[in-house]
C-alpha cells in the first residue's frame, strides 16, 4: 500500500472488523466461539447486500439460550436478532451455525480468514 507506513494510518477492510465484533457480541450473549465466528459472518454478510429475511426472530439471552439450543431439532433454522439483524441459523450435528448465501458458515474457515485479514 502506498504510502502506508509514512501517514502513521491503519486501513484495514470493515468486514473482519465486523466479523469480529459481531463474534464477540454473541459470545458475550452465550454463544460458544464456533457458533459466534459463524454468526459474525452472517452478519457482515447481510450488512453488505443490506437484505435480509425474518423467519422467526429470537432474541438471545444468555439463561434461555441453552433452553432454545436444546430445543432446535437437528436441521431446523431459526433467524437470531444479533446486532439489529435477523441471522439465520441452523442447528447442525455440531451445534448452531449462521446461514449465509443458502449454505451453512464454516467456523474454523471463517476463523482462518479472519487471522489473514486482521493480520494483514
Amino acid at each position: 500500500m502506498p504510502g502506508a507506513g509514512t501517514s502513521g494510518r491503519i486501513v484495514i477492510n470493515r468486514a473482519p472488523v465486523l466479523t469480529l465484533w459481531t463474534a464477540v457480541v454473541a459470545k458475550r450473549l452465550g454463544f460458544v466461539w464456533e457458533e459466534s465466528l459463524t454468526l459474525g459472518r452472517a452478519v457482515a454478510g447481510m450488512n453488505a447486500y443490506a437484505k435480509g429475511k425474518s423467519l422467526g426472530i429470537f432474541h438471545p439471552k444468555p439463561a434461555d439460550l441453552k433452553t432454545k439450543r436444546k430445543k432446535l431439532k437437528r436441521g431446523e433454522e431459526v433467524s437470531v436478532n444479533l446486532l439489529r439483524r435477523a441471522v439465520p441459523v441452523v442447528h447442525t450435528t455440531d451445534s448452531l451455525r449462521a446461514v449465509a448465501k443458502g449454505k451453512t458458515v464454516r467456523p474454523g474457515e471463517r476463523a482462518a480468514i479472519l487471522r489473514v485479514q486482521v493480520r494483514g
